[in-house]
C-alpha cells in the first residue's frame, strides 16, 4: 500500500511540475530586444591577408545568416602568403575584396554562439580578378548590449587565370590555397 501511496504522490508532483511549466516566464527575462535582432553592422580585420573590411549580417531564419562586406586588401600580404607569388601583381599596394558568406548557427540561433560558414569572395588586385571559396567556422557573442564581437578561421580555394607565354601567349586556370582569418567588431540593431 505505501508504494502505490508514493507513486501516486510522485504522479501528482511531477503533473503539478509540468503544468507550472506551462506559464510564459519570458516576461522575467529581459535580454534588451536582443532576441529580435535582424540585422548587424561591423568592422573587420582579417591579418593573415592584411585586409580592413566593413560588414552587414542579415538574419535569415531562426538559424541562417547570410553576411555581406567589402574591404581593402593589402598586396604585400597577398604576395607573402604563397612561395610562389601571386601572378601579375604589385608587391605593395592596395586590392579590393567583395563577399557573401552564408551562415548556419545550428545549435543557438542567431547570432549567437558557433556557427559554420561558405563564403564566396571576388578579390581585384591589379584590376584582374581572384576567386575564393572558403568554408569556415566561426564564433560570434555580445560583449556588452548591442556590442558584439565576432571571430571567424576558414580555408578554400583561391581561382584565378594566369597569363603565360611560351612559345606565344595564352591564359590558363590557376588555383592556390586560401585562408582566412577574421576579427570583427560589431553592433546588432
Amino acid at each position: 500500500m505505501k508504494q502505490v501511496q508514493l507513486i501516486v504522490i510522485l504522479i501528482i508532483i511531477s503533473t503539478i511540475s509540468v503544468v507550472s511549466q506551462d506559464n510564459d516566464v519570458a516576461q522575467y527575462f529581459d535580454d534588451k530586444g536582443l532576441s529580435k535582432v535582424k540585422y548587424l553592422l561591423k568592422a573587420g580585420y582579417d591579418p593573415i591577408n592584411g585586409e580592413m573590411s566593413g560588414n552587414a549580417e542579415l538574419r535569415l531564419g531562426k538559424f541562417i545568416g547570410i553576411e555581406f562586406g567589402l574591404g581593402l586588401v593589402s598586396l604585400g600580404s597577398q604576395n607573402k602568403l604563397y612561395d610562389d607569388p601571386l601572378p601579375e601583381i604589385a608587391s605593395t599596394g592596395v586590392g579590393t575584396d567583395f563577399r557573401s558568406e552564408f551562415r548556419v548557427y545550428p545549435y543557438w540561433g542567431f547570432y549567437e554562439k558557433a556557427y559554420i560558414s561558405m563564403m564566396g569572395r571576388l578579390n581585384i588586385f591589379n584590376g584582374k580578378p581572384f576567386y575564393d571559396i572558403v568554408w569556415g567556422f566561426g564564433y560570434q557573442r555580445p560583449i556588452k548590449g548591442r556590442l558584439t564581437y565576432d571571430i571567424s578561421a576558414g580555408f578554400g580555394v583561391r581561382m584565378f587565370k594566369e597569363t603565360v607565354t611560351i612559345i606565344e601567349t595564352y591564359e590558363e586556370n590557376d588555383s592556390r590555397f586560401a585562408f582566412s582569418l577574421l576579427l570583427k567588431l560589431g553592433y546588432a540593431f
